[in-house]
């Protein structure tokens, strides 16, 4: 789900690595979300986002939208729809705070009507506390302040229509707090005056009415030149006749038990709002109005340490005025061996409410009924906290009247039916990082911010967690935070930490784990040893090894296992959080045996590696690094893995798998660690997720090495040396290449050698070493050609030797060799393999000046990269597309296809093919004669090649800084550019007709 938000700066939701929005692709989208559910026409967002639009406006557009749909990725996969009538933003499953806002104001117009004024309080309260500042405050143009005007009437309508019901409701006092910060955004509106002054003379604030009605008066006729209206007027007669009548509050001894609140509640200040508010609508009103429904019950759940009593005592403060009979504070210990009895605490809340404890009957049922009955003429605000079970609960609820109950659980107590249930959450980062500083002491956190954000995640966000490290920071002031942050890293003695006088963050897991059930505490043992962020259902059953029979259900019911939603592929997943795990974990290490954790284990590892390899036999990506391996049964209650959503379940299991990995390792069973990054390594390819495929075939291959696993090792290093070269780490390959061929001859595997020669050789084009890279790639084509050669190899043979032709200038060598190669390739299907030649033959094409098949050539390879999800080639593909353009005459449509690229390179963090896009917007600029603009992205091109370490591509890029320095009459510095060009040439063995410049620019390189 993404959080959109308009009511207030302009929130995109979008995820945190997600590329950020441009101004121009944040209007398209706010203007999308304003008309959601509904069509905007192409030409409508045009007007908007230009006052006098360019001719590439609709293609400036339509990159506009692409660029808001990538962002959101799989995460909103169908947010942005195209529709003949225009763009059609779904916010299926999506939220939007203004849509949120009006079902609100109308949920509290048809209260309003039906007489409900506390519902209409309650929903209107919601709707303004929605609002962050002036709609779109950040979003510039004519359209955002329009809008933001608009919505700005709303929001004081709103207001306006709250004020009023709680007028209604006598509530005269909050009336006159509240009036002044709506008078302060729309300070003419008369009908707000006219409630302040009914507020005034309701509270018996006479005086104060009329005074307000002078100023009033005053301000009118100063700033408008008129006096105020007849309905204003018509009041401050009423006021003056004393028609107003005043409400008299009885003075009315009752306990006051509710413990003293924080000094300052961080985080939580819309949650107790919130539940406040649910508590009010009974709250005041007179016992012969009391509506017949149940008093209201709001059941605060969480895991311990969460905050949930502490949340109970705001609350109760918050409201407190509204129960003159009362406050009655019970700890029912439900998280204790001996929760408190309710027929006991039935009688402890009669005797605070004055009955002699002499006359309480014995029997459950009659005291039970005196208990009601007490409560039934009283408002009484009720705070249970720690409630075990319904059972214990019910009794102690007001069956009629205008009292109030809240309860905090550790439990859901779904059978309380009609209760408002809220789940109290872990604070999130900036509250519990403010949390911390507040008590260790703001300058001291100020002077350490890294270790103090290290601190609140490794306290996991818990506000007990972090009120303990705080205040063992604060009676420690000789401690630095990095000296804590050191302490907590070590998960074997964390919980050690987190304990100060009374507080213990251990202690209170403890609490909920006794409670358990023998089957649920093993299961949460289990749980502990699983290191991946979060996981599925069916990795709870193949921890114990049986059907779960409900007891995951007992965990998440305790809040020891929390829920984070339904994953693409329909599982929901669940996580531990840190701290519960560091438990199980103990837990399991005093509890069970090794063998049997490590079997648990086993099977999970083994569970995941089953459904990896399902997967990845459905995925289009073409490599073999993993056919043929053997694959464990898959588990029991896994999901069934379609087709369509392979690579949605890889994605939804990518941390998870890479964990199993590591559990593996530590098994010691690098077979299987081996066996998952390799049915792994497609899935990451297509994605681009390539510093998790490097890191993660550079732990196993580590492992792997000298574990008599050869044949594994023969898979694995071929597989590493793609993750390496895919993110430019060439310097690593040549040394991968010579260790992959050594073992391929000592298994006498031909395959194996091929692949070898063949990596050998493409290592030694990337890092300028041509004469060497056409020697392994001559061996390598020749090997191919013997009997019983995998045909795909064959074609990557013959494509690596085209490549090296490529290099040195002789495309219509290159020709013959991709042509079979791409013919070979295509008999393995649509996948990114065929992809990678078709890339190479569009480029040898277009240096022919054969334009024409080069387009056909590059729209086959953009139908495969965009039907398989392949984000990178299709990157490559508009890259290629951009020199074919320009070759052609086209600098619009190279501008497009270039910008496309450039975008994707950002995205995807891909240095090569960003320093292929900078290259390919100097060309653009060069070409149409604007040589000053074409030098600093073909400077930023230069550096990115050299960071890199390609030196054909530093040299073909100095050659380019030569042409256009020159023809800007800079012929020093073009001179300088073309004498390190010529060094460059000479050690690579090249001449400048290998370095492929684009035509206007290489007649002028001679």
């Amino acid at each position: 789900m993404v959080d959109f938000g308009i009511l207030g700066p302009f929130e995109d939701g979008r995820p945190r690595d997600a590329a950020p929005l441009s101004g121009r692709q944040r209007l398209v989208l706010a203007v999308l979300l304003v008309n959601a559910g509904h069509p905007v026409s192409a030409s409508r967002l045009v007007d908007l986002l230009w006052s006098d639009p360019p001719g590439t406006a609709k293609a400036q557009l339509h990159n506009a939208v692409s660029a808001v749909r990538a962002a959101y990725g799989a995460v909103a996969a169908d947010l942005v729809t195209t529709r003949p009538a225009g763009y059609v933003l779904d916010l299926d499953g999506h939220r939007l705070d203004l849509v949120e806002f009006r079902a609100l104001v109308t949920e509290a117009r048809d209260a309003t009507a039906r007489g409900d004024d506390d519902r209409a309080v309650t929903a209107l309260t919601g709707a303004l506390e929605l609002w962050r500042g002036p709609a779109l405050a950040d979003v510039p143009g004519d359209w955002a302040s329009a809008l933001g005007r608009s919505l700005g009437e709303e929001k004081t309508g709103a207001a306006q229509a709250r004020l009023e019901a709680m007028l209604a409701l006598g509530r005269f006092d909050a009336v006159v707090r509240d009036v002044a910060a709506a008078l302060a955004e729309d300070p003419y509106r008369e009908r707000l005056h006219e409630v302040h002054l009914l507020a005034l003379a309701s509270a018996g604030r006479k005086a104060d009415a009329l005074a307000a009605y002078r100023e009033t008066f005053r301000r009118f006729v100063d700033e408008l030149g008129i006096e105020p209206g007849r309905a204003l007027r018509d009041v401050e007669g009423r006021v003056l006749r004393d028609e107003v009548p005043v409400a008299v509050s009885p003075a009315v001894r009752a306990p006051r038990q509710l413990p003293p609140r924080a000094a300052r509640l961080t985080g939580r200040d819309a949650l107790v709002a919130g539940i406040a508010d649910s508590l009010r609508r009974t709250a005041g009103a007179p016992p012969s109005t009391a509506p017949p429904d149940a008093p209201p019950v709001a059941v605060l759940v969480g895991p311990g340490g969460v905050g949930k009593t502490a949340l109970a005592v705001a609350v109760g403060h918050a409201v407190s005025g509204l129960f003159p009979d009362g406050q009655v504070f019970v700890d029912l210990r439900g998280a204790h061996p001996d929760p408190a009895d309710p027929h006991t605490v039935t009688g402890n809340v009669l005797r605070a409410l004055g009955v002699d404890g002499t006359t309480l009957p014995a029997d459950r049922a009659e005291r039970t009924a005196m208990y009601r009955s007490h409560l039934a003429d009283r408002a009484v605000l009720l705070v249970l906290d720690d409630a075990a079970s319904e059972e214990q609960v019910r009794p102690l609820l007001p069956g009629t009247g205008r009292s109030a109950t809240a309860v905090t659980s550790r439990r859901q107590l779904g059978a309380l039916l009609g209760a408002a249930r809220y789940p109290v959450p872990l604070l999130d980062r900036d509250d519990a990082l403010a949390l911390l500083t507040r008590v260790a002491g703001e300058e001291r956190a100020a002077a350490e911010p890294d270790a103090a954000r290290e601190v609140v995640r490794l306290c996991g966000n818990l506000p007990l967690a972090v009120c303990i490290a705080a205040a063992r920071l604060a009676i420690n002031p000789h401690w630095t935070f990095e000296e804590f942050r050191e302490r907590l890293a070590d998960e074997r003695a964390r919980l050690d930490e987190l304990v100060v006088g009374d507080l213990d963050v251990r202690a209170g897991i403890a609490l909920g784990y006794r409670a358990l059930t023998p089957g649920a505490r093993r299961l949460l043992r289990g749980l502990g040893l699983v290191t991946a962020p979060d996981w599925p259902r069916w990795v709870a059953e193949e921890l114990i090894g049986e059907p779960l029979r409900g007891l995951l259900d007992q965990l998440t019911e305790a809040h020891l296992v929390d829920t984070t939603g339904k994953d693409a592929v329909g599982q929901v997943r669940y996580r531990l959080h840190d701290l519960v795990a560091d438990f199980a974990r103990e837990r399991a290490a005093e509890e069970d045996d090794a063998g049997s954790r490590d079997q648990a284990v086993t099977r999970v590892v083994s569970g995941w590696l089953a459904l990896a390899a399902t997967a990845d036999g459905l995925l289009p990506h073409g490599t073999r690094y993993s056919a043929g391996l053997p694959v464990p049964r898959p588990p029991r209650a896994a999901p069934r893995i379609a087709g369509d959503l392979a690579a949605e379940w890889f994605e939804a299991e990518r941390h998870g798998v890479g964990a199993a990995v590591d559990e593996a390792l530590r098994l010691g069973r690098a077979d299987l660690a081996a066996r998952l990054a390799l049915h792994t390594s497609g899935f990451l390819t297509l994605r681009a997720h390539d510093h998790q495929r490097e890191d993660l075939f550079r732990r196993v291959v580590a492992r792997v090495r000298g574990q008599g696993l050869e044949p594994l090792l023969a898979r694995l290093l071929p597989a590493f040396y793609e993750a390496l070269s895919r993110l430019d780490r060439l310097a690593e390959l040549p040394a991968l290449a010579a260790e992959h061929l050594e073992l391929a001859r000592a298994l006498d595997d031909l395959d194996a050698e091929v692949t070898a020669l063949w990596q050998a050789g493409r290592a030694a084009r990337w890092l300028g070493r041509s004469a060497e890279a056409l020697h392994w790639l001559e061996r390598a084509e020749r090997r191919s050609r013997e009997p019983g050669v995998d045909p795909f190899l064959v074609a990557s043979a013959l494509a690596g030797l085209a490549n090296a032709h490529l290099d040195a200038g002789r495309p219509e060598r290159a020709l013959p060799f991709l042509e079979e190669a791409v013919a070979l390739a295509r008999k393995s299907g649509r996948s990114r393999e065929v992809t990678l030649k078709l890339h190479n033959h569009a480029t040898a094409l277009a240096e022919l000046d054969r334009l024409a098949e080069a387009d056909e050539v590059l729209a086959e390879m953009l139908d495969i990269t965009e039907e398989i999800g392949d984000d990178t080639g299709t990157a490559y593909a508009r890259a290629v597309s951009a020199r074919v353009a320009l070759r052609r005459g086209d600098p619009t449509a190279a501008v497009a296809h270039a910008e496309a690229a450039a975008r994707a390179g950002e995205l995807l963090h891909n240095d090569h093919l960003l320093a292929e896009a900078e290259r390919l917007r100097g060309d653009l600029h060069a070409a149409r004669g604007r040589w000053r603009e074409a030098v600093p992205p073909l400077v930023g091109s230069l550096e990115l090649w050299r960071r890199i370490d390609m030196p054909v591509e530093v040299a073909r890029t100095l050659a380019r800084l030569h042409v256009v320095h020159d023809a800007l009459g800079e012929t020093g510095t073009g001179a300088r550019y073309r004498e390190e060009c010529r060094r460059a040439l000479e050690n690579l063995a090249l001449d400048v007709d290998g370095l492929g410049l684009p035509p206007h620019l290489a007649a002028r390189c001679r």
